[in-house]
């Protein structure tokens, strides 16, 4: 049965004419005319034709399986990264508590020599004026 047939008998979908009527229980009508008239062909196909679906079906396969792995292969690659990094970053961790007692001791000496220098300089900025005075003094 042909489709223009199949869609004036039930008149839910575009005419011989080509003016499309409402659409009653299926839906979207073409969707449904694309199914009917692939459903009529398969049944009427060669056996060529239905060798090439099945050679079709097994391509579709053999990518699905690709795009499978692929997918499992772009999962991996993440939580080995996620790893890495976390590695990366316990490393670091780890090696400032290890030598978190350097630092602090290192540290206490560079604010020690840091307040010395500041000391010195609040004494070199005051000598000129002492100079001056003993200068004024001795004439």
């Amino acid at each position: 049965m042909p489709a223009t047939e199949l869609c004036t008998r039930f008149s839910w979908c575009t005419t011989k004419t080509g003016q499309r009527q409402e659409t009653a229980a299926v839906g979207r009508c073409p969707r449904f005319l694309s199914k009917v008239e692939n459903v009529w062909y398969n049944i009427n196909m060669e056996l060529t034709e239905q060798e090439k679906v099945d050679e079709l079906l097994k391509l579709e396969k053999d990518n699905n399986h690709m795009l499978h792995r692929m997918r499992r292969s772009m999962v991996w690659s993440q939580v080995f990264t996620f790893l890495y990094w976390l590695f990366i970053l316990g490393a670091i961790g780890w090696s400032y508590y290890f030598f978190q007692p350097y630092i602090e001791k290192y540290w206490g000496i560079y604010q020690s020599a840091t307040k010395t220098l500041e000391g010195l300089q609040k004494t070199g900025n005051s000598l000129p004026g002492e100079l001056q005075g003993i200068l004024d003094k001795a004439r």
